[in-house]
């Protein structure tokens, strides 16, 4: 069999283009969608409570919950009365556990007392400083003992350390004012979220990121505008004479156009100025006679 080949030139249908046209566009506006998803930072609107950390994906988040809370954005108070009722936790002596939001207490019958009602005699000998004080450490007191409370803690009705401080109740901000950044109470503890755009640091304390000093802050090259550091962001001046740009991101080489002396064309000839996305030019349309 012998296989002979022609030159043979194939000329795409106006119908062909359009829907390879369309194509070309769709592709082109599901990557922009994916390059936008790529960039959102899923955490930034704060979205696990109660001292949650949240984890950045694809398009979605993900929260590691405090111990004492579950759910989604860890917004389900888990009911410790149930997860400690068959353990070594759960209230002694015929105490009742009484759930709260993050915790539990034990409410002792007479003659019992400690963060587990475990304790009978009024001294720090009676059980260990978690037993009697929760997060504290005992001191002996005359005929009693009193509880010293861990930083993050202070005492409840009971007299142990088992009530939370809240720190960003406090009248003095613990996290950053400028930017102003959100306060995340934890047990025990706070945290602070991430600082704004155009900031770095840890937020308590906050730095202005200076964004000329990368590739001019996106300001443009050639030609060469002035990059401005500002609070938060830059700004770009104005493209240099001779050239034009809306935001001075990207300039293209100007001309006079068209309305002063017909653009230099003869005045017999048509001026049309020409743009791309480098320069513009003047096209100059020569009549018939």
């Amino acid at each position: 069999m012998r296989l002979e080949l022609t030159n043979t030139s194939v000329v795409a249908s106006p119908s062909g283009r359009s829907n390879l046209n369309q194509r070309v566009q769709r592709l082109d506006r599901q990557m922009r969608k994916l390059q936008a998803d790529l960039r959102r930072n899923e955490c930034a609107s704060n979205p696990c409570r109660n001292g949650g950390t949240c984890i950045d994906l694809f398009a979605k988040y993900q929260c590691i919950c405090p111990e004492n809370w579950e759910g989604v954005s860890c917004e389900i108070d888990v009911n410790e009365c149930v997860k400690i009722a068959s353990t070594e936790d759960r209230c002694q002596n015929g105490g009742t556990c009484i759930n709260t939001p993050g915790g539990f207490h034990c409410v002792c019958p007479p003659h019992y007392f400690g963060l587990h009602c475990a304790a009978k005699n009024f001294s720090c000998s009676a059980a260990s400083d978690r037993e009697l004080c929760g997060h504290g450490t005992c001191r002996e007191q005359a005929g009693s003992y009193v509880c010293v409370c861990d930083e993050g803690w202070t005492n409840g009705e009971r007299g142990s350390c088992d009530k939370d401080i809240d720190e960003c109740a406090s009248k003095v901000p613990v996290c950053s004012l400028a930017p102003p950044v959100q306060c995340i109470n934890t047990p025990g503890s706070f945290k602070c979220g991430p600082c704004a755009p155009g900031y770095t640091g840890n937020g308590l304390y906050c730095v202005d990121i200076d964004e000329c000093l990368v590739n001019n802050g996106g300001c443009s090259m050639t030609p060469y505008v002035e990059c401005t550091n500002t609070l938060g962001y830059r700004r770009c001046g104005p493209c240099p004479p001779g050239w034009v740009g809306d935001d001075g991101t990207s300039c293209r080489q100007g001309v006079t156009g068209c309305a002063i002396n017909n653009g230099g064309c003869h005045p017999l000839a048509t001026c049309t100025e020409v743009s791309d996305s480098v320069r513009s030019r003047i096209q100059c349309t020569r009549h018939g006679r």
